[in-house]
């Protein structure tokens, strides 16, 4: 069973957060949240508040330089084509130009960027 991670920019810093994700609605409208669970290292148990747009979860691969890929993400393969992962149909999808490709290999392709930043 693979780890449930998401990430998403934080509405104050811009900056990306990784985490658990959090949805909380209400009458005076939705909260979205990354909790970065107690043990991390470098922010412990704490709490972002997101840009709802900018949320993606985790694929369970990794790329050859070995980082995670998370939904959003741009990849290049081996003959320089290039993919954005997303999620179809009950399951992960890279992208290619004019087709699916669900037989992607994460660990042939590098990460260069995502659809927010790029």
């Amino acid at each position: 069973m693979r780890e449930i991670l998401f990430r998403a920019k934080d509405e104050a810093s811009k900056q990306w957060v990784y985490g658990y994700y959090v949805h909380l609605p209400s009458a005076a409208g939705s909260v979205h949240m990354i909790h970065v669970p107690a043990g991390n290292p470098d922010e412990s148990n704490k709490v972002y508040y997101i840009i709802p747009g900018t949320l993606g979860e985790w694929t369970g691969m990794f790329d050859k330089n070995h980082k995670r890929i998370f939904e959003g993400d741009i990849l290049k393969g081996v003959q320089d084509e290039i993919f954005v992962m997303e999620w179809r149909r009950g399951q992960f999808f890279a992208k290619l130009t004019k087709c699916w490709n669900n037989k992607f290999n994460g660990e042939t392709g590098a990460i260069v960027g995502n659809i927010y930043d790029d």
